[in-house]
């Protein structure tokens, strides 16, 4: 099934509400059910505890006696499936034709304990999912970075350490330095020199397996998921609170409109084809 994916048009006003559908997707399917509207508040800081709420809007072009099935997924690692927290899932129907508006409300917290460190904070995705007949039709994606107060966010973003740490030295550096007993002072003295120079690589490779140690170390501890049992933990070298993990959504989320299998309604074989491809 194809997809089309769009960004939400620039809010127009000053106020907290963001639309995310348009009569532009419209254009795309003669859906049965179509999205119209997602409205939510991406002004405020929100804390991991907190309830989301989120207005739907959507033209209903028939009677229609199934559910649809809304849900509110948070997703730890942006782009990523891993991580993945299903927030509320709820049915909503039957459906009457026309405009249809409902709210939908987060029902528990965000689940820390679940989440590796290394991807706690940095870009993640909210995404309300509608699906009908278990077919998906519709995705809002909002994005949002998770920060820290008083941290660089620079230090709350984890990388995978890749170097290997081995240090490469000059093939005749790491040679043995002979010298007879009864050549000059000149060639003495060049002896010392590379022995000197060997000296140094080693020193330099044993700092580079002390920095490896204590990153591997960190790339350990990051893997560990947030305790559940206790407010506090640590982060790197930071001692940190859950509850002042802040949550600042960006202000455009992602559009996704799909196609319902077998819910096309009188639609041209054309529109048919470019909605089934």
């Amino acid at each position: 099934m194809s997809k089309e994916e769009k960004k939400a048009p620039e809010e127009s006003s000053h106020n907290s509400t963001i639309v995310t559908g348009s009569d532009e997707y419209d254009d795309y399917t003669n859906s049965i059910i179509q999205l119209k509207n997602v409205r939510f508040d991406t002004n405020k800081t929100y804390k991991y505890t907190d309830n989301l709420k989120f207005n739907i809007d959507l033209d209903v072009k028939n009677d229609i006696e199934d559910d649809i099935k809304v849900e509110v997924i948070y997703f730890g690692s942006y782009g990523s499936e891993e991580d993945e927290q299903v927030l509320v899932s709820a049915a909503v129907g039957p459906l009457k034709q026309g405009g249809l508006t409902f709210e939908i409300e987060t029902e528990k917290p965000i689940e820390l304990h679940k989440i590796p460190l290394k991807a706690l904070f940095g870009l993640n995705t909210f995404l309300v999912s509608l699906t009908y007949k278990e077919s998906e039709f519709a995705r809002v994606g909002f994005v949002v970075n998770v920060t820290y107060p008083g941290v660089n966010e620079n230090e709350l973003i984890c990388e995978d350490f890749t170097d290997s740490g081995e240090y490469d030295t000059e093939e005749e550096s790491s040679e043995s330095v002979e010298f007879k007993s009864n050549e000059g002072e000149e060639v003495k003295e060049e002896a010392k020199v590379e022995e000197a120079k060997i000296e140094e690589v080693k020193a330099e490779e044993a700092k580079v397996d002390d920095v490896n140690e204590k990153e591997n170390k960190i790339n350990s501890e990051l893997d560990q998921c947030v305790p559940a049992d206790k407010d506090e933990f640590d982060f790197k070298t930071h001692k940190m609170v859950k509850d002042k993990i802040e949550y600042k959504f960006m202000k455009d989320p992602i559009v996704q409109i799909f196609g319902i299998p077998g819910c096309a309604e009188a639609v041209g074989d054309e529109e048919v084809k470019k909605a089934k491809n």
